[in-house]
């Protein structure tokens, strides 16, 4: 099966996305071939296929600290969701976006797409898609505590969300 990437490639189940310059990172991104699909896909106004591959390889990244390329996996999805977790999915595009800006030291980016993460998780309780959110928005009051204590970003802190599956 292919998947189209943003910009319009396309790229085989086995084929590695291309990386951002991976930060704080040696090792290669992940490949589809390298995930667990194994769970039912949700219904939304995008195809299951698209929601089935690409949520799990979005934490997947996620998880591994590839944020910008969490944020890149995400956004074809995104774009082409009008249904109920259209917003959801933009919030988890910004928390990644933000998180990015974390381990690049840059707090008036992670303010900024933090602050609007927040604003558009804030209507979604509890797991949404089978991912939990919680630890990213927890992270979040610790580099908002750095930032009032005019101290750098801890990255010992990065956080791990979790993914369930995706229900019918």
């Amino acid at each position: 099966m292919n998947e189209k990437l943003p910009g319009g490639e396309l790229f085989a189940e086995n084929a590695s996305l291309q990386s951002y310059e991976p930060y704080l990172r040696q090792d290669p991104i992940p490949t589809l071939a390298d995930l667990q699909l194994g769970s039912a896909p949700l219904k939304l106004s995008v195809p299951l296929e698209q929601i089935s591959i690409t949520i799990p390889y979005a934490v997947a990244l996620f998880n591994k600290k590839y944020y910008w390329e969490t944020h890149e996996v995400l956004e074809d999805l995104w774009m082409d969701d009008y249904g109920p977790h259209r917003a959801f999915l933009q919030g988890f595009i910004q928390g990644s976006a933000a998180l990015y800006h974390v381990v690049g030291q840059n707090p008036s980016g992670y303010e900024r797409l933090s602050r609007l993460s927040r604003e558009k998780l804030a209507n979604y309780r509890g797991p949404q898609l089978g991912v939990d959110l919680g630890n990213c928005l927890n992270a979040f009051a610790l580099y908002d505590a750095n930032i009032q204590r005019g101290e750098k970003f801890d990255h010992h802190h990065l956080p791990k969300i979790t993914f369930a599956g995706i229900a019918l």
